[in-house]
């Protein structure tokens, strides 16, 4: 996909004169010899090889009784903006415009490069130091324009496309964990979500003897997928890719009985805090799925939230309910709660079911804060003591919690702290 570079900024600043030496025409009268009053010009560019789009827009301004035109040119503008890559914003003075438009570039956190363009008659030291180095960091400077200054100001976009490109791909890829007991059909379901054969498949037992690797795409999202060696008694799951996981995959065999030791697979996702979906395998061999969900019920019962799904990884069957989780999870995983939200939830909560005395104490809420790391919803409870938070009582404010914010598949940690 061509990336998308748009210029942005207040009146005659320069943006059009940019814009022309992008496109190696500003010399040309016959193409380009106006500034864009109403609606935007766009070219296709080469920087270094690499193709790029990049966008004129008219002047980014600021009225307290805009016309009607005028609230068109602006939205107009704001939606190229979110639309683009990369934000090139031409400043030649501050004021009220310079600090809405830092404000609302930081709000949709744009890759955004300001540009200073130095011109005679302009006061920029009228904003305090604070503000000139909080938005001078990782700018450019521009005292006239030729074609020197453009080279140096392509070789910064570049830098900016390597580092935004390597920083995404490590930020925000998801890490899948695939486990489960020998010749489950891991490496099976990874194959066939990777649409080739990553991982090696066999009858025999135990085939795969360390961590596969690769990355998944799913729509627009890029995944790191790591298929496990099959886990038994003997063998012990690395740390190390425990940590780096944000979800697991728990496989099953459908056709064999869910024995303890199964049991005690599944629940190594609440031993080391992980999101879980239960993956029920092999659906095609058996015919009735209710006895297996029953029994998975009633034996993991601190589990029941988690998503039980049942495919066939050989053929592709209830794969697609299987990502449609997944994504529907990865979507609870960005909801945030603030303060006084939480703040209602829990007088409601307390109202209905005020704690009771425990350890000759009685525990008082006073505030909860609410923080995410990965898939987990963790929830800090600030009390006057943390020992009188009965065990009972956490699991009800747990319950409530989840029903309240409508977080139904994801973990969800309690914690009690202190207030001082």
């Amino acid at each position: 996909m061509i990336k998308k570079i748009i210029i942005i900024g207040q009146k005659k600043v320069g943006k059009t004169k940019l814009f022309r030496y992008f496109i190696e025409d500003c010399f040309s009268s016959e193409k380009m010899n106006f500034s864009p009053l109403i609606n935007h010009n766009e070219k296709l560019i080469m920087i270094y090889d690499n193709v790029y789009k990049i966008i004129d827009t008219p002047e980014f301004f600021i009225k307290k009784n805009e016309k009607e035109i005028e609230k068109k040119i602006k939205e107009n503008i704001l939606k190229l903006i979110e639309k683009s890559d990369l934000v090139l914003w031409l400043i030649d003075k501050f004021d009220e415009e310079v600090i809405f438009i830092k404000k609302y570039l930081k709000k949709i956190n744009k890759k955004t490069l300001p540009i200073f363009v130095e011109k005679k008659n302009r006061d920029m030291n009228n904003f305090s130091i604070s503000f000139k180095e909080e938005i001078f960091e990782n700018s450019f400077f521009i005292n006239y324009f030729n074609k020197k200054i453009i080279e140096k100001l392509k070789e910064r976009i570049k830098n900016i496309f390597f580092d935004y490109i390597f920083n995404e791909s490590i930020e925000e890829k998801i890490n899948i964990m695939i486990y489960g007991p020998p010749n489950s059909g891991k490496s099976t379901l990874m194959n066939h979500l990777l649409k080739e054969n990553r991982s090696i498949v066999s009858d025999i037992s135990g085939t795969t003897k360390e961590p596969v690797i690769a990355s998944l795409k799913l729509k627009k999202n890029n995944f790191k997928l790591l298929d496990t060696a099959g886990i038994t008694k003997k063998i012990k799951i690395a740390l190390k890719i425990w940590r780096e996981s944000d979800i697991v995959w728990a496989i099953i065999d459908a056709y064999f009985p869910i024995t303890k030791q199964i049991l005690q697979i599944i629940n190594l996702s609440e031993k080391y805090n992980k999101a879980l979906i239960i993956v029920i395998n092999k659906k095609d061999l058996i015919n009735n799925e209710s006895e297996i969900i029953n029994k998975l019920k009633k034996h993991l019962k601190s589990l029941r939230y988690c998503p039980l799904i049942f495919i066939s990884a050989l053929n592709g069957t209830g794969i697609n309910s299987l990502i449609k989780v997944f994504e529907e999870m990865l979507e609870e995983s960005k909801k945030n709660f603030s303060k006084i939200e939480l703040e209602n939830h829990i007088k409601k909560m307390t109202d209905e079911n005020p704690p009771n005395y425990y350890q000759n104490g009685k525990l008082k809420i006073y505030f909860v804060k609410h923080k995410k790391k990965s898939l987990i919803h963790d929830f800090i409870f600030f009390v006057n003591n943390p020992k009188w938070a009965h065990f009972s009582y956490q699991r009800y404010i747990s319950n409530y919690l989840r029903n309240e914010l409508r977080i139904k598949k994801l973990p969800i940690n309690i914690r009690f702290k202190k207030s001082v």
